[in-house]
């Protein structure tokens, strides 16, 4: 919250700046009276409701969607194939197929990794990594709202979207047919992530 100044401390503070002297025991004196116990209160408060609401958000399973993946992806049409070196080589009628195939491609080379560098991108990596890492979890929630992303999402251009639904289904279709890899936290991938 933002408070305006009394004439005379803005007289003061205009005087300050003009001969340079920002720092003067009156200028601070004069801006600490404006921080009131009440001002400190409502910012915990905001605090304390936004990591309430995070925390909630993280409880939220992320299950009920385990196979729309696999159904999804019946009308891909890509080709995936492996060089001497192991090195996938991708080819789609699409880019849509393209996308698909290729992150598919990537969860058989390392899953784990594609899903550590979700859960830190969006501020999830406590729900995996215990307490240790709710600190940097906050800190990127700074940044990223999945609320904005959705909305993101919702207003992207039609060929953007067909690319990160293709991104999405590509990674549910990996988890729907290897059942013997067991995600830490991220069980079914939506749109927006990508």
């Amino acid at each position: 919250m933002t408070r305006r100044l009394t004439d005379t401390a803005q007289r003061d503070l205009s005087d300050l700046v003009a001969r340079g002297v920002q720092s003067s025991r009156k200028y601070r004196r004069q801006r600490r009276r404006h921080f009131s116990s009440f001002d400190l209160g409502i910012a915990s408060m905001i605090f304390t409701i936004r990591l309430a609401l995070l925390l909630a958000a993280l409880a939220i399973p992320s299950a009920l969607h385990a196979d729309e993946g696999a159904r999804r992806d019946s009308r891909r049409q890509v080709t995936i194939t492996r060089d001497d070196w192991g090195i996938a080589h991708i080819h789609g009628a699409s880019d849509a197929d393209a996308v698909f195939g290729m992150i598919y491609a990537q969860a058989e080379d390392d899953f784990a990794r594609i899903e550590d560098n979700y859960l830190v991108a969006l501020g999830r990596s406590a729900e995996a990594k215990g307490a240790s890492a709710i600190m940097s979890d906050l800190r990127q929630r700074l940044f990223t709202d999945p609320a904005v992303l959705k909305r993101d999402f919702a207003r992207a251009p039609r060929w953007l979207k067909s690319l990160m639904i293709a991104w999405a289904d590509g990674l549910n279709h990996f988890l729907a047919t290897h059942s013997a890899v067991k995600p830490k936290v991220i069980t079914h991938f939506e749109p927006w992530m990508a």
